[in-house]
């Protein structure tokens, strides 16, 4: 029975071992901002506080994008938010948001959200206030944030 158990846990090793290999290093992230530009008002949001930015990476781990469409330009002329993610690395994603019903990361292609999950930004820029700073999570100026959070990819 040892005998199973130790050739087992040496095949099952690398396998662990490649996995851990493949998902990539563990980034930081330093700050988050979001901009609702909205037909009335623009208003931004700068986030350096552990919570507010754990509350911004739940919304987006929330969303299930689904189904590719194509949108023409007209259409996200106005009522889109705006996510900036910026990572201790320097590095930084952005997903734009079409009122509660498409989502884009990085530019790449538009998905289709639930609308009942995409309305929960807005009351998530009403509810929390952002850093009084605007140049809180500048690369100039990165904050040490003591938990990590894996990167969002919805």
């Amino acid at each position: 029975m040892k005998r199973k158990f130790l050739i087992f846990s040496l095949c099952l090793l690398p396998c662990l071992l490649n996995g851990c290999a493949k998902s990539g290093k563990i980034r930081v992230v330093t700050g988050v901002s979001i901009t609702a530009n909205t037909p009335e008002s623009t208003v931004q949001r700068h986030y350096s506080q552990d919570h507010n930015i754990s509350n911004v990476l739940n919304y987006l781990r929330l969303l299930d994008p689904y189904t590719s469409v194509e949108l023409d330009s007209e259409t996200f002329r106005s009522g889109d938010y705006e996510i900036i993610i910026n990572y201790s690395d320097g590095a930084h994603t952005v997903y734009r948001q079409i009122y509660q019903d498409y989502l884009q990361k990085d530019g790449g292609r538009w998905k289709r959200i639930d609308p009942k999950l995409g309305s929960r930004l807005q009351e998530l820029i009403e509810k929390l206030p952002g850093d009084d700073m605007a140049l809180a999570f500048s690369p100039e100026k990165p904050y040490n944030i003591q938990r990590c959070y894996p990167e969002v990819s919805p």
